[in-house]
């Protein structure tokens, strides 16, 4: 399971596997077109300033497209020991890790929650 509130906070279940879009609205009001070579960056950390990311994903276009897809597996998704309750980290999304597209802001930091697993049985 996978959601993403309005905040832009990013909920997903321990374990699991996700993917989400990224479209990036420009002041112009058209998507900003991702470029051949283009880099995303999608950086988990336990906060801002942790220079240690819990999960990095780097995505390379080979095609020009308004979207980026981001994947996340289980091995992303299952940092730690089994858990009781939530465990919220923080995230950014930058393009070539030089222009933050989804980051701290006015509203604050965007949070990158893993839940707990239902059940635990094998």
């Amino acid at each position: 399971m996978i959601t993403i509130d309005n905040k832009k906070n990013i909920g997903i279940t321990r374990g699991d596997n996700a993917s989400f879009n990224l479209k990036v609205k420009q002041a112009n009001n058209t998507y900003y077109q991702f470029k051949t070579s283009d880099r995303v960056y999608f950086t988990v950390k336990k906060n801002y300033a942790d220079s240690t990311p819990i999960i990095r994903k780097i995505i390379t276009f080979r095609n020009t497209t308004d979207t980026c897809t981001i994947n996340l597996v289980s091995s992303d998704t299952n940092y730690g020991s089994l858990i009781a309750g939530e465990r919220k980290y923080v995230y950014d999304i930058s393009i070539n890790e030089v222009e933050t597209v989804v980051g701290y802001d006015q509203d604050g930091a965007k949070y990158f929650i893993i839940y707990p697993e239902a059940s635990n049985d094998v």
